[in-house]
C-alpha cells in the first residue's frame, strides 16, 4: 500500500461558481485524505456551501481567517498549511481542477525515494474566452506549463528557471510536497506573485526534487475574465519590485552561479525604473541606480563583475 497521504489546500476568493468542481476533482483520489478549503472572504453563501460539503464529505475541512477577513492568496495558503495534517501537501486554485492522473507518478516516486522533497509535474490551461486566451499568450505564457528538462537539485532548478530563457516553469497545481521538508511559507506582503516567490524559495531550500509527468498534464488551470493575472498591472509591478529587492538580498547571502547573480542584479535595477518617463531618462536613471547600488553593496559589484556581460538589463514590462 502506498504511504502517500495528501492534504490538498484550496484557497477561495470570489470563485464560488468554480470551487465545487475543484473540491470534487481533489476528492476523486484515495491518497487525498483531506481537502482543506480556506475561505478568504466573509461570504454567507460561500460559507453555507462549504458547510454542506463538510457534512457530505468527511474529508473536507473548512477554515477561514479570524473575523472572516480577506487576507489574500498567500495568507490563505499559509492558513491551509497550518491546518493540514497529512505528511504530504498539494495546492489547487479554486477555479482549477485536477485530472485523473494527478498523483500517479508522484505516488511512485515518493514510494521509491524517501528523501525527495517535492515532485513537480506539468499542467495545462483551459480558456473560457478567446480574448482571455490572446491576452494570456501575448504576455509570453504557454498553454502547457512545464520545465524543459528534469533537474534533481533544488538549487540548480532555481538557477535554471531564473536564468535560462525559455527553460520553463512549474505551477503550484502540479506540485506534491513533503511537509516535513518544507522550510518556508508564502510571503503575505506580496499582492501578486506569491506563488512565483514560493516556488523559487522552495527550490532554493530543497535538496532533492524529482520531475513527474512532463509529457501529460496532471491538472488544468482555468483562465477567465476575472483572473487577476490578466488585470491590475500596478499590483504586479509592486510585487515585482518587492521580489527584486528580496532576491537581491538573498543573493548577497547565498552562493549562486555567475549568470544567476547577474540576472538578480539586473532585475533589481529594472525594478527601480519609472516607466512614465521617456526612454532617455530611464537610460540615465538606470546607470545612476547601478552606481548607487554598487556603492552601497560592495559584494554586489564583485559578483556582477565576475560574470559581467555587455548586455543591457531587461526592463520589466510596463
Amino acid at each position: 500500500m502506498s504511504r502517500l497521504n495528501v492534504s490538498v489546500i484550496i484557497p477561495v476568493y470570489q470563485a464560488t461558481q468554480y470551487v465545487e468542481n475543484a473540491v470534487v476533482s481533489a476528492l476523486q483520489f484515495d491518497c487525498v485524505k483531506e481537502v482543506v478549503v480556506v475561505l478568504d472572504e466573509d461570504s454567507p453563501s460561500l460559507h453555507d456551501l462549504a458547510v454542506q460539503w463538510s457534512k457530505i464529505h468527511e474529508r473536507v475541512i473548512i477554515t477561514q481567517h479570524p473575523g472572516g477577513a480577506h487576507r489574500g492568496a498567500g495568507a490563505s495558503r499559509n492558513q491551509g498549511l497550518r491546518v493540514a495534517s497529512c505528511p504530504y501537501v498539494a495546492f489547487l486554485d479554486a477555479d482549477d481542477w485536477y485530472l485523473p492522473n494527478r498523483f500517479d507518478l508522484s505516488t511512485k516516486i515518493f514510494d521509491q525515494k524517501e528523501d525527495v522533497d517535492f515532485v513537480y509535474e506539468a499542467i495545462a490551461t483551459s480558456f473560457e474566452t478567446e480574448q482571455g486566451k490572446e491576452l494570456y499568450l501575448a504576455r509570453g505564457n504557454k498553454e502547457i506549463t512545464y520545465v524543459a528538462s528534469p533537474i534533481s537539485s533544488g538549487i540548480k532548478m532555481f538557477e535554471a528557471m531564473l536564468c535560462q530563457p525559455d527553460f520553463g516553469w512549474f505551477h503550484l497545481n502540479g506540485l506534491t510536497i513533503k511537509k516535513a521538508s518544507l522550510q518556508i511559507l508564502f510571503d503575505e506582503q506580496l499582492p501578486q506573485m506569491q506563488d512565483t516567490d514560493f516556488i523559487r524559495r522552495l527550490c532554493l531550500y530543497s535538496q532533492l526534487i524529482e520531475g513527474g509527468n512532463m509529457a501529460t498534464p496532471v491538472a488544468m488551470r482555468r483562465i477567465h475574465d476575472h483572473n487577476r493575472i490578466l488585470k491590475n498591472q500596478e499590483e504586479k509591478l509592486t510585487s515585482k519590485k518587492r521580489l527584486a529587492n528580496k532576491w537581491f538580498l538573498l543573493m548577497l547571502r547565498h552562493t549562486f552561479s555567475k549568470p544567476c547573480n547577474q540576472k538578480i542584479i539586473k532585475d533589481k535595477l529594472s525594478a527601480e525604473m519609472d516607466y512614465h518617463h521617456p526612454a532617455s531618462w530611464i537610460w540615465v536613471k538606470l546607470r545612476l541606480s547601478a552606481i548607487l547600488l554598487f556603492l552601497t553593496h560592495p559584494l554586489a559589484i564583485t559578483k556582477f563583475l565576475l560574470g559581467a556581460q555587455s548586455t543591457e538589463p531587461v526592463l520589466i514590462e510596463k
